[in-house]
């Protein structure tokens, strides 16, 4: 009897597989995993790692409490998702369904067979796709996992190998190797400072089904402020944003936006706390609004957190503008220091801009009622050219 003609779909030849043959492709899997449960952080290396973990560029304040980083339980809350994510496709999408088996060919010219599994590694591979076309020394084998493991680049193996998991147990037995990897917040501060480790979670996370990637993603949420205020995680929380669930975005915006003067004066803690200004939930602007008042004074001397202040002027309603710049020109000693400011100037210019009447007003008269300010000073040489062209002066 002939052997039944390969699953296609749109030209694209497919690997199929009887479903008994299912569990040996897992049991060749479990193996895989064992080799990349080897790339784990050793004790050494985690104890290497704690000294440099708090190495940030946080700029120092006067209030000790605004440093601290709040850590809010979610236990119990209701999670109310904001409209901006209403057009994500992860929200309205429910789990994809394991494929279904099909018996497999015992003779197919040109076709990949899985009695050829010690040259391929046994994987599951969808050949219509390009990007999972490896060679045979990439291949999902023990040998080829300990290369890479090996290799500089031993990551590439693994991602390759997450990507071409296609049933549902594979998965799984990839997503049980990387949970150790997030664990525990010791596990999870120096996996930030591993960016190959920092890709293997983000590929299950990106590739995975919600349910299954769920373990990784509320790792990740919880030690989101960690993550944010090293440049490799950073990277990570943005490219990992677009596949999370509405509930699992509302929970990280929350994180943050509670964290916000802390993140705000970090080099690279700053930039999330623009990304939740700029796409999150009114929610959460007015949570940063909250943590924000009595330190805009603060904020607005230093580098990194400026531009926050200056994000704040633009998403901002009127109301919260209003306090801003009250805040700013209340103590008009302090208010003539940051006019001639380095990196005030600019928080002033752009209040100016993104200010209408009369809170504009305010900020103008403040400043023009200034004595003894040189108009032609390098820093406030934007100012005055914002006030001549608004007509105040």
């Amino acid at each position: 009897m002939a052997a039944p003609a390969p699953a296609t779909g749109n030209g694209k030849e497919v690997v199929v597989v009887e479903e008994e043959e299912e569990e040996v492709t897992c049991d060749e899997l479990e193996e895989q995993m064992e080799m990349l449960r080897q790339l784990d952080i050793g004790d050494g290396r985690e104890e290497e790692a704690a000294p440099s973990w708090r190495r940030e560029d946080v700029a120092t304040t006067s209030s000790a409490a605004a440093n601290r980083r709040v850590v809010p339980a979610f236990g119990g809350v209701a999670m109310t998702p904001g409209r901006i994510w209403a057009a994500d496709s992860n929200a309205v999408a429910g789990p994809p369904s394991p494929p279904a088996w099909t018996p497999r060919p015992h003779h197919h010219g040109g076709m990949l067979l899985l009695r050829d599994r010690h040259a391929r590694g046994g994987q599951v591979l969808h050949l219509g796709s390009h990007e999972l076309q490896v060679p045979g020394s990439s291949s999902i084998s023990g040998r080829g996992a300990a290369a890479s493991a090996r290799a500089t680049t031993r990551s590439e193996g693994v991602v390759t190998m997450i990507r071409s998991c296609r049933s549902w147990k594979s998965c799984q037995l990839v997503r049980n190797a990387i949970v150790p990897w997030v664990g525990r917040r010791s596990k999870m501060q120096s996996l930030v400072t591993d960016s190959d480790r920092l890709r293997i979670v983000q590929a299950c996370i990106q590739c995975f089904p919600p349910d299954i990637a769920k373990v990784l993603v509320d790792a990740v949420v919880e030690n989101c402020v960690e993550i944010a205020c090293h440049l490799n995680g950073l990277l990570f929380l943005q490219n990992c944003l677009g596949h999370m669930t509405l509930e699992e975005k509302y929970k990280f915006f929350t994180q943050v936006s509670i964290n916000s003067v802390y993140l705000a004066k970090h080099h690279s803690g700053s930039y999330i706390v623009q990304d939740v200004l700029e796409f999150g939930h009114p929610f959460h602007l007015e949570i940063i609004a909250a943590c924000f008042q009595t330190h805009y004074v603060d904020l607005t001397r230093q580098k990194y957190s400026s531009r926050v202040v200056e994000k704040c002027l633009k998403q901002f309603g009127v109301l919260e503008q209003y306090l801003i710049v009250c805040e700013l020109v209340l103590d008009l000693d302090h208010f003539r220091d940051l006019v001639t400011d380095e990196v005030a100037n600019y928080v002033i210019s752009t209040a100016l801009l993104a200010c209408t009447v009369p809170i504009r007003d305010i900020l103008a008269n403040a400043i023009i009622s200034l004595q003894d300010i040189n108009q032609h000073h390098p820093h406030c040489l934007k100012i005055f050219d914002i006030l001549s062209k608004l007509g105040y002066i």
